[in-house]
């Protein structure tokens, strides 16, 4: 059975699926229902921003390849971690996360508008959002009635959020549990 070709096909499905779970922090890819403190305490970066490229690629870790997507994002606003300086004035940040149909990593828009919940991330360079769709907030309407939300409906975040919320209430909230976290260690 080891030398069959369907072996060999169902291994080269299992070993980039292994080297994700891997690779990526272990808490960034749980899907539990989790609040919006918590969320708060496992991310590395919390920010609001819009996308402007999206690039396919692969990166290598551990003796293999893992297919990915890199996001540049226009950051808007930063609420927690560290990011680069600004390039031509504008601070733009590159987040690459895996591409593999088996796990359901939320997908960005090009020109969309997104406040973003990331793991730092891992040795291989790659995060993800917190919670998957949990940690990824579509942010429209206009600037005097932004709205967020994310893939779950915004429930389970906290009381009294569910469903589209004003995006200032969601900024407040994750300031006020990044103050409650104290100072990063």
């Amino acid at each position: 059975m080891g030398d069959s070709p369907m072996f060999r096909k169902f291994m080269i499905t299992l070993i980039p699926l292994i080297l994700v779970l891997v690779t990526v922090p272990g808490h960034a890819t749980m899907v539990r229902k989790m609040d919006l403190e918590e969320m708060c305490q496992l991310a590395g970066r919390i920010f609001r921003g819009t996308v402007v490229d999206i690039e396919k690629g692969t990166v290598s870790a551990g003796g293999g390849k893992i297919s990915t997507i890199t996001y540049r994002i226009k950051i808007a606003e930063q609420l927690k971690g560290v990011f680069a300086d600004a390039i031509n004035g504008d601070s733009i940040l590159s987040i690459s996360t895996v591409d593999l149909p088996v796990i359901e990593v939320p997908r960005l828009a090009v020109g969309q508008h997104y406040l973003l919940l990331m793991t730092a991330p891992s040795s291989a360079g790659l995060s993800t959002m917190v919670g998957l769709g949990q940690g990824t907030f579509k942010i429209y309407g206009g600037s005097n009635a932004e709205m967020a939300v994310n893939a779950l409906n915004n429930i389970g975040l906290a009381k009294g959020l569910t469903g589209p919320v004003p995006y200032q209430d969601i900024a407040d909230r994750i300031r006020g549990a990044l103050r409650k976290e104290g100072p990063r260690k």
